[in-house]
């Protein structure tokens, strides 16, 4: 059973797509369809009223006009659709994916999407439930290289809903990483009296990709000993813990060594 909806309708329900008759005929098309198992097929054209009945009359009629059967029973009388304005929806594409990082290989960058996002067609009731559509799953080891892949996108019911695009391209831009090491001075807020630190440096490693080595320094981080009610007697050593407040978006496996340092109130 196939319909064509009048421009600007689309199913507010799941219209019946198959129904079970019986029949009788005669020639080489009745034997070819019986020989190669060939279900028949009937087309019916809709208005734009939102409910619609396609009685056993005009299942009939298109039986004899269309395929040149005789109808002799039907699964049911009759066949009941309900049509809904076309309303349209902008969503986000979500990538659906399992990549297992392996031999010092990771993202240089963050990962596209090409188209990031679709229009989805439908009626308003069932595009109110839609916030995203998300492509195939996809489950892989990480590439050494730049690597690419068109993937399909789910439509979670195809009967009442239409994309504006299929599928859509992933790209993964993947390079080799590689660690990295550098000394950091220790910036302190809410001072509230000469505090020393000790030490006033501390060691920062990282994981970095092998195009931006070189590009990274000490100036991309800062870490800071925030002081909040801390206190110590005069001339004895207290400690206090370091925050890393900034670093570069495309490092990783960021560590601080120490991550707690002593300090001294100078008086």
């Amino acid at each position: 059973m196939n319909y064509q909806p009048p421009m600007g309708r689309v199913f507010a329900q799941p219209p019946l797509r198959s129904m079970p008759f019986k029949f009788s005929g005669t020639g080489w098309k009745l034997l070819r369809m019986g020989i190669f198992r060939r279900q028949p097929s009937l087309d019916f054209s809709l208005s734009s009223a939102p409910v619609q009945v396609i009685s056993r009359t005009d299942i009939s009629l298109k039986i004899e006009d269309e395929l040149q059967l005789n109808l002799l029973e039907l699964g049911q009388d009759n066949v009941t659709l309900r049509l809904d304005s076309l309303f349209s929806k902008k969503v986000k594409i979500k990538l659906d994916s399992i990549i297992n990082f392996q031999n010092g290989y990771f993202f240089r960058d963050a990962f596209t999407l090409t188209p990031d996002s679709i229009v989805v067609f439908g009626a308003s009731q069932m595009l109110d439930g839609i916030s995203e559509v998300s492509t195939e799953p996809l489950k892989m080891a990480c590439p050494e290289t730049d690597f690419r892949k068109t993937l399909k996108l789910i439509n979670p019911n195809p009967a009442l809903l239409q994309f504006s695009s299929l599928q859509t391209e992933l790209f993964l831009p993947v390079e080799q990483f590689t660690e990295k090491k550098l000394m950091l001075p220790v910036m302190v807020l809410n001072e509230q009296d000469s505090i020393q630190l000790v030490p006033a440096t501390v060691e920062l490693s990282c994981v970095v990709g092998v195009s931006r080595f070189n590009q990274v320094s000490a100036s991309d981080f800062r870490v800071v000993a925030v002081f909040g009610g801390e206190s110590g007697p005069g001339g004895v050593a207290s400690t206090v813990p370091l925050t890393l407040v900034r670093q570069p978006e495309w490092v990783r496996s960021v560590q601080l060594s120490p991550k707690v340092v002593e300090y001294l109130i100078v008086e």
